[in-house]
């Protein structure tokens, strides 16, 4: 048979010096064809009373059940869709994700319900629409690949199915691409993998929150700049592209409405400020049409209608659910609104943090007292440079891309970590460098997350770790 001359192909190859980790592919790939010499092609072509599937289809299918880690390739158009569905259902697995580029869905879902009557959860829609319909007990969920690779990082998104079928198998050609990464299983080869299998058994949600706290102005460098006592304290760094501006027109009868849902969301906040906005009164014009449905006017007559042109602006995280709420509270059939991106420094999202002490401090007495407050073992330095310390830019964790904007805004220390040794040079005598360490710097966030915990959620028991995870240590 085939498998058993593929086998033995693999044992007449030149006896060559194999790598461990090559002699254990080839042993696997040889064991898993000889299994296949027991897979009896002409015993399987009867439909066993599935009348819906041809003679090669239910091959297909049994293959599929057989093997169960299987690849199905033919020709378009001969029913592999058919036969996948048909496979799970006779393997009778309870979750079942089905991976698909964007143009399949309909199909998918359209030969479910052709041939078994079935409804399956298709992906879709915004951001928290998506996670309801991840959290759904549903049977079989579709998703198409770049969906899934954007949502697979959610703490709650399931990490374990009972069955993965990939369609169109080439979008997964690339073993570095992001979508790739995602759908390979968990298999516990490194201790964050580990991590997350053991929280999964335990029931343990785990929500990463690193990168969002690194870059927000009372995060992580707030906690630090607390520590040391700073004030008049602002990001170092701001982002761009971060704002988006709304432009939306609604009879005045309803704008207060739209405008307060809007607000709900926290959209108009510019700094200190929130529920910011500007209204402007004008007259809009339609005419509805024969198959319209139209709020006010009639059918077949140009209608002026009061209305008012609401503006504020939001944060891009936001923008599906802020459209979402327009078309919710908006009483028009079609809604006339307007979005721009705005090129402007959003000034509480952003890298680093730079502040001022009360009191200006000499250089060495700064460092010891940074030493103390900071619980750190070492901090090491550039050369000191005989001046009082005023203005001190920080960033937790590895911060050295930050040194420059320290520079540019005549900060007199800048205190982060994971300075390498040229990076020191870069200071250039411009300002002290303070290196506390990676851990240092980041260790009293934890305490930053407990008090939000607590105040948002007052009947939740809240308990800090004590274990440390600093994995340098020092003599």
């Amino acid at each position: 048979t085939i498998p058993e001359l593929a086998a033995h192909t693999l044992d007449i190859l030149p006896n060559v010096q194999w790598e461990p980790e090559a002699k254990m592919a080839k042993t696997s790939v040889k064991n898993a064809l000889l299994k296949l010499v027991d897979f009896k092609l002409a015993d399987l072509t009867e439909l066993d009373g599935s009348e819906y599937l041809r003679p090669y289809q239910r091959v297909g299918v049994n293959f599929m059940t057989f093997a169960k880690k299987a690849l199905l390739a033919d020709d378009m158009g001969v029913g592999k869709t058919l036969q996948a569905i048909t496979a799970l259902i006779e393997l009778g697995t309870e979750r079942n994700l089905i991976i698909v580029p964007s143009t399949l869905k309909l199909n998918w879902d359209a030969e479910f319900k052709k041939h078994f009557d079935i409804s399956p959860t298709i992906i879709g829609g915004t951001k928290k629409k998506r996670k309801e319909l991840w959290q759904s007990e549903a049977k079989f969920i579709i998703a198409n690949y770049d969906l899934f690779t954007v949502d697979r990082d959610w703490g709650d998104l399931p990490h374990t199915w009972d069955a993965i079928i990939c369609d169109e198998i080439v979008y997964l050609k690339n073993h570095s691409a992001q979508r790739t990464k995602a759908i390979k299983k968990l298999n516990g080869d490194d201790y964050i993998q580990r991590v997350i299998i053991k929280a999964i058994k335990h029931n343990i949600a785990i929500y990463a929150i690193h990168t969002n706290l690194d870059n927000v102005i009372n995060g992580v460098n707030s906690t630090i700049a607390k520590k040391l006592g700073l004030v008049n304290c602002k990001i170092l760094q701001p982002k761009y592209d971060i704002l988006r501006q709304l432009i939306v027109y609604c009879p005045q009868s309803h704008s207060k409405q739209l405008r307060e849902s809007l607000f709900s969301l926290g959209a108009g906040a510019i700094g200190s400020y929130e529920q910011c906005s500007f209204t402007s009164k004008g007259i809009g014009t339609f005419f509805p049409k024969n198959t319209s449905k139209p709020f006010a006017g009639k059918i077949g007559e140009l209608h002026e209608e009061p209305e008012d042109c609401l503006e504020m602006i939001f944060p891009k995280n936001i923008e599906a659910a802020i459209i979402e709420c327009i078309n919710k509270n908006h009483p028009y059939e079609e809604v006339a609104f307007q979005m721009f991106n705005l090129d402007i420094k959003y000034k509480n999202v952003g890298s680093g943090l730079i502040g001022e002490l009360k009191e200006s401090s000499e250089e060495k007495d700064f460092l010891f007292s940074l030493k103390k407050k900071m619980n750190t073992s070492s901090v090491r330095h550039t050369n000191l440079l005989n001046k009082k310390i005023k203005k001190v830019a920080v960033c937790g964790g590895a911060g050295s891309f930050l040194l420059s904007t320290a520079i540019s805004q005549n900060a007199d220390i800048f205190i982060s970590s994971d300075f390498k040794y040229h990076e020191f040079f870069d200071a250039d005598n411009k300002l002290v460098v303070a290196d506390i360490g990676h851990f240092e710097s980041e260790q009293y966030t934890k305490g930053l997350i407990y008090d939000l915990l607590r105040k948002k959620i007052t009947n939740f028991a809240v308990h800090l770790s004590q274990v440390n995870t600093n994995p340098i240590n020092y003599i």
